[in-house]
């Protein structure tokens, strides 16, 4: 079958949207499908990747939603395609296919509920679930804000309603499991957060809880793994971290490659994923609890549906767990282990996918 993908980004692989894509891309590549991906301006030198034109400086901060509107002046090329995987529900708009499978990566208009551009997402993504051919969804938060009838974790890699399926992430447990420490982390108590710097990824949240944990905990060192996503938080999260009298205890690493994440989830003694908005199944959650690191996350989005320790999005009860796992973080961390082995392995997911595409 020929296969188009249409997406922000894929290649370089930065965040978690871009690892789903080179996951499933090699899964639909092993089972002799051929594919193309029609994504923003790249420099990437792969014959599958479909660049689109370069927008200028003064438009790059709209650059996603331009992305489906210069997609569609390839409109012809894109519907000689089998299928169209999009995997953004609003690009479907702007780009119709009869064969569109749509796939979601969690609620992403619940920052600013109730703003014009909130209730404008959510319309579209509702638009295009009913004109999905399929629609592939990652976590139940989703599936219920359109409307159906399912709890978290229920349901998982099944079809819940004509061409509706719940499909969570999940991560290859033989690569993502406990391993050699990142040299980098040598001799550090470690607390990571493994997230790309976005104000919805509640950075600025675990800060204010791990401000109230340190004087407890006064060996812990909060590590922080990730790009600037947007434009002067890191700036704000570091003053934060000066204002709370904790700079000397965060360490902001940066940029890590995907592939050099077990070694920092190895080093740490626990996790974090701290959201307040815009969440799936998340990617980072996901690959510290396969290498036996244990994750406190909040109750945001898709979260539920994973075996982590779950708390309510504010410092204290954030603060409270992170006591709570400190000094049981190994029988933490050995049975959510075995839950994402069992429950979140790449083989169930590779499965699901393939019963999707031959439907």
């Amino acid at each position: 079958m020929r296969i188009a993908h249409l997406t922000y980004s894929f290649l370089p692989v930065v965040g978690g949207a871009d690892r789903y894509l080179l996951q499933l891309f090699q899964v639909l590549a092993d089972a002799g499908h051929e594919q193309v991906v029609y994504q923003k301006h790249t420099d990437a030198p792969e014959p599958f990747v479909r660049p689109l034109p370069q927008v200028p400086p003064s438009l790059a901060r709209g650059e996603f939603w331009l992305v489906p509107l210069l997609a569609r002046l390839r409109r012809r090329e894109l519907l000689a395609y089998d299928r169209l995987i999009v995997h953004y529900a609003p690009y479907l708009l702007a780009c119709p296919h009869p064969r569109a499978l749509v796939i979601s990566h969690g609620v992403f208009w619940d920052d600013r509920p109730g703003a014009l551009r909130s209730r404008l997402k959510r319309w579209a993504t509702r638009a295009a679930y009913r004109r999905a051919h399929q629609f592939v969804a990652n976590d139940t938060n989703m599936l219920r804000a359109m409307g159906e009838r399912i709890g978290p974790g229920e349901r998982p890699f099944e079809q819940i309603a004509p061409g509706k399926w719940f499909v969570p992430n999940c991560v290859d447990t033989d690569f993502y499991r406990r391993g050699e420490p990142d040299p980098r982390l040598a001799g550090v108590q470690a607390i990571a957060l493994v997230r790309n710097l976005y104000r919805n990824r509640g950075i600025d949240l675990a800060l204010r809880a791990f401000a109230r944990f340190s004087p407890q905990v006064p060996q812990a060192t909060l590590v922080i793994v990730g790009r600037e996503g947007q434009r002067g938080y890191l700036a704000e999260l570091q003053s934060l971290a000066q204002s709370l009298g904790i700079a000397d205890k965060v360490h902001f690493l940066g940029h890590c490659d995907w592939r050099q994440t077990p070694a920092v989830y190895s080093a740490a003694r626990l996790s974090l994923v701290p959201s307040v908005a815009g969440e799936g199944t998340s990617f980072s959650g996901l690959e510290s609890m396969s290498c036996g690191t244990p994750v406190i996350a909040t109750n945001i989005g898709g979260l539920p549906d994973l075996p982590c320790l779950h708390t309510e999005p504010n410092q204290e009860a954030l603060a409270r767990a992170m006591l709570e796992v400190w000094d049981r973080w190994e029988e933490y961390g050995q049975r959510q282990r075995e839950q994402v082995i069992q429950n979140f392995n790449l083989d169930r997911w590779r499965q699901a996918w393939l019963n999707i595409i031959e439907q």
